[in-house]
C-alpha cells in the first residue's frame, strides 16, 4: 500500500475527547502486526476521529442533573430517539412563570445542548397542566403546551430540530379554535403529519384535535370537536392509528358535575379526513360500570396495526385495574371492560400503566396494590396474551413486597419479551427513592433482589417518566433534593446496572467478543461517528480507542488488528 497515502490518511484531524468521559481499564494490547496491518488496509480511508462521551452516572446517590437551575423545575417528560439519545422536557419556573424548556441527549447521556435547556415558550402561568412531547422520524420533537405569550390562553406547539432549531418559528404556531384550551397532548402520525389534540374551554367541555402538516400548518378547518350536551368531555390520550389516523381516549362524566359524578373512559378513531371510523361514528365506551379517579387520564400505547391498548383503575366496586386492547376497527379483544390485573381479592388496584409489544403482540402492566386500609402498599406487575389472559398468574409478579412504604407513578416498558418497571417507593411521607425490576419473559426476576435503585437519594420526588431506547431504560422526574425541585435522569442497563456501557476493546458490535464481525463497525466508527451510533445505537464508540490516548484514528488500526488475530 502506499505509504504517503497512509500517512496523509491517518493524519487526519483528531479531536481530543472530553474530560469527563468515563474510561475503561484494559490491559495493554501488542503492538503493531504486519498481518493486522494489511488485513485492515481498506481503513486507511480513515477521515475523522470520535469523542468518547459518557456522562451516566453509575452511582444512585448521583444522578444526572439535566435542569437544577433557581427556581423550580417540574413536570418532565422522556421521549428516545433512534439513535439511543432522548429529549427531555420540562415546566420551568428559573424567571417567573412556568416556561416550556427542551433538552436532547446522546445515547451516553451527554447534553447536546447548553446546560439547563433551550427555552421553547417563555410563559406566565403560576401554575401547570399537563402537556405533550413526541418525536418523528427524522428525530425532531414535537412539543404542545399551553400558550399565552399573544393574549389569552391557547393552544401552542413547536417543532424542534436534533440540532435546538426551532422549525416553526420562534413563536411556534398556535392552533385556532384553542382559546382556553386545556391540558393538550400530541402525536406523531403513520403518515408523517401531526395531531394535537386538547379539552376544549366548551360548556359542557369538549374533545378538541387539530392535523398539522410538516410545515406546522392546521390541515382540518375548523378542528374536529367531540362533544354531548351536559355531558363534559375531557382528553385523556391521543395516539396513531396508522393510515394518517389518530386515535382518541377521553374521560366523559356521568353528570354536568364531573368531581361529583362517576367518570367514564370513550375512545374513537378519526381518519386523515377527520371523519370518526369507530362504532358507525359513535364512540366507542371502553369502561363505564364504576368511575375512574377525579383526575386522573389513562395513556394509551399505539399497537402499530391501528388499535390501541389502554390501562386504567377504578375507584369502586372491587377497585380492580384493566387492561384493554382495541382492535383497527374498535373491537374490544379482550374480554369487557378489560382484562384485570389480578383476583387476589382484599387488596386495592390503583395507577395501572401498559406497554404493547408489538413483536410478540403481548401487553405488560404494573400497577400499585394496597391492602383495603391502604396502610401497606406494594409494586406488582402482569403480561397478557393476544385475548387478554393473564401469562403471569392470577395474581402476577411482585416487585415490591407489601410494607409501609408506598410506592407511585409506576411505568413499564416492554423488553425482550419481558417487561422493565420502575416506579417512587417511598421511605417517608415526603421522601422516596426510584426503583426499577426487569422481569424476564415468564415473569422471572432477572436482578438480585428483585428491584434495584435508580436514585438512592431519599428526598421529595415528583412524575416520573420512563423511555426505552433499544438498549437501556431511561428515567426523568423532579427532585427537590437541592432546593424546590430539580429535573434529574438516569439510565438503567438491561443486565440492572448504572452508567456508561463500557465496551471490551476492539468489541465493536457488542458481541462480548472481538471477530471478523467487528471489521466493518470499527471501520465505520472511525469514519463516522455519527453513522456508528446510528447503526450501534447500543454500543460504545470508545471500544475503538485501542490504545487509550482518547482519540480514535489510524494510530489504533494495528493495536485492533492485533486484537482481531489474537482472538
Amino acid at each position: 500500500m502506499n505509504s504517503a497515502f497512509l500517512a496523509r490518511s491517518f493524519s487526519a484531524a483528531n479531536q481530543l475527547w472530553p474530560h469527563n468521559c468515563t474510561r475503561r481499564s484494559v490491559p495493554p494490547t501488542a503492538a503493531g502486526h504486519s498481518r493486522g496491518g494489511m488485513a485492515l488496509g481498506l481503513v486507511a480511508l480513515l477521515l475523522s476521529a470520535a469523542p468518547c462521551l459518557a456522562q451516566w452516572s453509575a452511582d444512585p446517590s448521583v444522578n444526572l442533573a439535566i435542569a437544577d437551575s433557581p427556581g423550580e423545575q417540574t413536570q418532565s417528560k422522556i421521549r428516545s430517539t433512534a439513535d439511543g439519545g432522548a429529549y427531555i422536557s420540562w415546566f420551568d419556573n428559573r424567571s417567573g412563570g412556568y416556561d416550556v424548556y427542551l433538552q436532547r441527549i446522546d445515547k451516553n447521556g451527554v447534553e447536546q445542548w447548553q446546560h439547563n435547556g433551550i427555552l421553547i415558550a417563555d410563559r406566565n402561568f403560576s401554575s401547570t397542566q399537563d402537556y405533550g412531547l413526541a418525536v418523528d422520524a427524522d428525530g425532531n420533537a414535537l412539543i404542545t403546551y399551553r400558550d399565552d405569550r399573544f393574549g389569552g390562553t391557547q393552544i401552542g406547539a413547536n417543532l424542534v430540530s436534533s440540532d435546538g432549531t426551532l422549525l416553526w418559528g420562534a413563536n411556534g404556531v398556535t392552533l385556532t379554535s384553542s382559546a382556553n384550551g386545556n391540558a393538550p397532548k400530541c402525536v406523531v402520525l403513520s403518515d408523517g403529519t401531526y395531531a394535537i389534540g386538547w379539552t376544549g374551554a366548551t360548556s359542557p367541555a369538549s374533545v378538541v384535535v387539530q392535523r398539522l402538516n410538516s410545515g406546522g400548518v392546521e390541515q382540518w378547518s375548523p378542528p374536529v370537536s367531540l362533544s354531548e350536551a351536559s355531558r363534559p368531555f375531557n382528553l385523556s390520550d391521543i395516539c396513531d392509528g396508522s393510515d394518517g389516523s389518530v386515535i382518541l381516549l377521553w374521560v366523559r362524566c356521568s353528570g354536568t358535575n364531573c368531581v361529583t359524578s362517576n367518570k367514564h373512559l370513550y375512545a374513537q378513531k378519526l381518519a386523515s379526513d377527520g371523519s370518526p371510523s369507530w362504532n358507525s361514528g359513535s364512540p366507542v365506551i371502553v369502561f363505564n360500570t364504576t368511575s375512574l379517579q377525579t383526575a386522573n387520564f389513562p395513556t394509551m400505547v399505539a399497537d402499530g396495526s391501528g388499535g390501541t391498548v389502554t390501562s386504567w383503575y377504578e375507584t369502586g366496586g372491587s377497585r380492580n385495574a384493566y387492561v384493554q386492547h382495541l382492535d383497527a376497527d374498535g373491537n374490544s379483544l379482550f374480554p369487557a371492560p378489560g382484562s384485570v390485573v389480578n383476583t387476589t381479592a382484599g387488596v386495592y388496584r390503583i395507577s395501572a400503566w401498559a406497554d404493547y409489544d408489538r413483536t410478540t403482540g403481548e401487553t405488560v402492566a404494573v400497577w400499585t396494590q394496597s391492602n383495603t386500609t391502604q396502610s401497606m402498599w406494594g409494586l406488582s406487575a402482569q403480561k397478557f396474551d393476544e385475548t387478554g389472559t393473564r401469562l403471569w398468574g392470577d395474581g402476577g409478579v411482585e416487585l415490591l413486597p407489601m410494607s409501609t412504604n408506598q410506592s407511585s407513578f409506576a411505568r413499564v416498558v416492554s423488553y425482550a419479551g419481558g417487561a422493565i418497571a420502575s416506579a417512587f417507593d417511598a421511605r417517608s411521607v415526603t421522601t422516596g427513592v426510584v426503583i426499577a425490576a426487569r422481569l424476564d419473559s415468564d415473569g422471572s426476576p432477572l436482578w438480585a433482589g428483585t428491584a434495584i435503585e435508580a436514585c438512592s437519594v431519599e428526598s421529595g420526588k415528583s412524575r416520573l417518566d420512563a423511555a426505552q431506547n433499544g438498549c437501556d431504560l431511561l428515567l426523568t422526574w423532579g427532585d427537590s433534593r437541592f432546593d424546590a425541585r430539580d429535573i434529574f435522569i438516569q439510565n438503567v442497563k438491561a443486565n440492572g446496572s448504572l452508567g456508561p456501557t463500557v465496551p471490551a476493546p476492539g468489541d465493536m458490535n457488542c458481541s462480548e467478543t472481538i471477530d471478523l464481525n467487528d471489521i466493518e463497525p470499527f471501520v465505520t466508527a472511525v469514519l463516522n461517528a455519527n453513522a456508528y451510533n446510528a447503526q450501534f445505537p447500543c454500543c460504545n464508540i470508545a471500544a475503538a480507542d485501542m490504545n487509550e490516548d482518547l482519540l480514535v484514528n489510524g494510530v489504533d488500526i494495528a493495536l485492533f488488528a492485533a486484537a482481531l488475530i489474537g482472538n
